[in-house]
């Protein structure tokens, strides 16, 4: 699920490219960083993404470490792109959009809310409670 929606996102402009078609407006604007973003998510993200869920299939000790990472990333950088969303709706950029603010912030919540349930064993108490006192 992870992967396909990284895919989803890219695929659009990637089929555009090979079609011989301009990129976007967007895109045109600083596209080394396009090419960055792209060869990042689809060269090592979405690679990762597969070995880790093949992995975990497997029940490889690997498979289940690697997950911690995988889940990092998705919880973080797609909220960091949908607040960069929101913020360009916010302030008028042309290249803005608010159904994409909407797909890009539902995204966030669910790929974060689903991270945070491997991640919550991190956050809960499960040693002796015995208290030290002075």
């Amino acid at each position: 699920m992870f992967a396909a929606f990284i895919v989803s996102r890219h695929a659009p402009a990637l089929f555009a490219g090979i079609r011989g078609e301009p990129l976007s407006a967007e895109l045109r604007n600083d596209v080394s960083m396009y090419w960055s973003i792209l060869l990042l998510d689809l060269a090592i993200v979405v690679p990762a993404t597969i070995a880790v869920a093949v992995a975990l299939l497997r029940d490889l000790d690997w498979g289940r470490k690697a997950l911690f990472a995988v889940l990092g990333w998705f919880a973080l950088v797609p909220a960091s792109i949908a607040a960069m969303s929101v913020v360009m709706v916010v302030r008028n950029d042309p290249n803005a959009s608010v159904g994409q603010a909407i797909v890009l912030t539902i995204a966030a919540l669910v790929f974060t809310g689903l991270a945070l349930v491997p991640f919550r064993r991190l956050f809960t108490w499960s040693g002796d409670r015995t208290e030290v006192t002075e």
